[in-house]
């Protein structure tokens, strides 16, 4: 199936800021880059941790954010962790990663379809 890729905007007080989020149903929490937080000046007071898939346990702060669908008109307000751990290895230009927290609050369905064939080039080959 592959990655699935999203732009999002992030807001935060008066402030706000376009980036593309990495939509992970195996996360168990969403996680934003320390860059990004520290754009939006977030003051993040929680201390929390955050394990990776690789089993590795970060230190994290979290946050609230408002977290808006640039595609549609879909804004939700969420609990996020934030760390550059995750997205200082192999994910570039990724700064927000969509976990589990947000599909399940906000019931996100991940819809399965059947390739579309082109049938012109099926009676080819």
């Amino acid at each position: 199936m592959g990655r699935i890729y999203r732009p999002i905007v992030l807001h935060y007080g008066k402030r706000n800021i376009h980036v593309v989020a990495f939509v992970d149903s195996g996360a168990d929490t969403s996680l934003i880059s320390r860059r990004v937080a520290d754009k939006l000046k977030i003051k993040a007071t929680a201390s929390s941790s955050v394990r990776l898939a690789d089993g590795r346990e970060i230190p994290t702060k979290k946050a609230l954010v408002v977290v808006e669908s640039a595609r549609d008109d879909i804004k939700h307000e969420l609990a996020v962790d934030i760390s550059d751990a995750p997205f200082d290895e192999d994910i570039d230009e990724i700064d927000m990663i969509i976990g589990l927290d947000f599909l399940q609050k906000n019931g996100v369905k991940l819809i399965f379809q059947e390739p579309k064939i082109n049938k012109r080039k099926a009676k080819s080959d």
